[in-house]
């Protein structure tokens, strides 16, 4: 048996996979796959164009509830989710930056400047009300925060961490980075790029899930109150360090739907850039371990330091 969906959708097929990528209109940057294990769906399209709205889904189910499958498929292919807007900002310049000394996970205090372009950024952000605050449990990026002067709520957390970089840490970046590019390799004693990712992923994926979960709490709180004011999109701001910056704009722009052409590995990131990420999050009931689709407003961005 088939039947035959009319859904004013904007759908992608991608024929490597056994899902449908579904973009609910008029939001197309955002996508859900539907791909249930009880559900093989046979697909036509009324044209061979990758993107195509509104378009015919004709969908064929075995031995199951045709009603059930189809208010699922239509909740599943229209649900929005929830917004979280991402703020990435690195700490303020220090002694050892100003030498181009390796601080790893020791510390150096803010100079003069550090201090004003940490009251800089601040201003740059005083628009921004942030729901939750995360910081790296280091002086430096404790000190920045503390210039920025945001009042919210605020977790340290120690995987927020520049990486470790062992023996190297206070020796001169140019000793460092002759030996890497000599060797090619990570060196010994040296925190690797996939452990960098993998405390952030864990860290991402813990806040992610925490975040969602309150929000539906809050929903089902709310009851059937339409009026409620209850904002679908909330702000975190995350203060860390140029490698976990590094490691969390490789990461999260996998997400997004435009390829933005960045060589990260050349990238300079600069004492106090703001970096901005709009991620698009599932209300899903189980861990959530990374977004639905995240749009790059701004990376590296030090327009607002008006002292250099």
């Amino acid at each position: 048996m088939s039947l035959i969906i009319n859904i004013s959708i904007l759908l992608r097929f991608n024929s490597h996979h056994s899902h449908l990528t579904l973009h609910p209109f008029p939001s197309p940057l955002i996508s859900q796959h539907i791909a249930p294990s009880h559900i093989k769906p046979s697909l036509h399209l009324s044209s061979h164009c990758p993107l195509i709205a509104p378009s015919h889904l004709i969908l064929s189910f075995n031995k199951r509830p045709l009603l059930v499958i189809l208010i699922q498929v239509i909740l599943k292919a229209t649900r929005i989710g929830m917004k979280l807007n991402l703020y990435v900002v690195r700490h303020g310049q220090t002694h050892a930056n100003a030498k181009n000394v390796l601080q790893g996970h020791e510390d150096s205090p803010l100079t003069a400047l550090g201090v004003q372009c940490s009251a800089n950024t601040g201003e740059a952000l005083q628009d921004v009300t942030f729901n939750e605050i995360f910081c790296s449990d280091l002086g430096r990026a404790k000190d920045t925060l503390q210039q920025i002067g945001c009042k919210s709520p605020t977790k340290f957390d120690r995987r927020l961490r520049e990486r470790d970089y062992g023996p190297w840490t206070g020796k001169l970046w140019s000793e460092y980075h002759k030996t890497v590019n000599s060797s090619g390799n990570s060196l010994p004693g040296v925190e690797s790029d996939d452990q960098l990712l993998e405390r952030w992923c864990e860290f991402f994926s813990e806040i992610l899930t925490s975040h969602v979960k309150r929000r539906k709490k809050s929903k089902e709180c709310g009851g059937n109150n339409h009026n409620s004011s209850l904002s679908e999109e909330e702000n975190m701001l995350l203060v860390t360090h140029g490698g976990m910056i590094r490691t969390i704009t490789r990461h999260l722009i996998q997400f997004s739907p435009r390829p933005l052409g960045l060589n990260l590995s050349r990238c300079c990131i600069s004492n106090n850039s703001i970096s901005q990420f709009e991620l698009e999050l599932d209300d899903s009931d189980h861990a959530v371990t990374e977004p639905r689709n995240c749009d790059v407003i701004k990376v590296f961005d030090c327009k607002h330091l008006a002292i250099r």
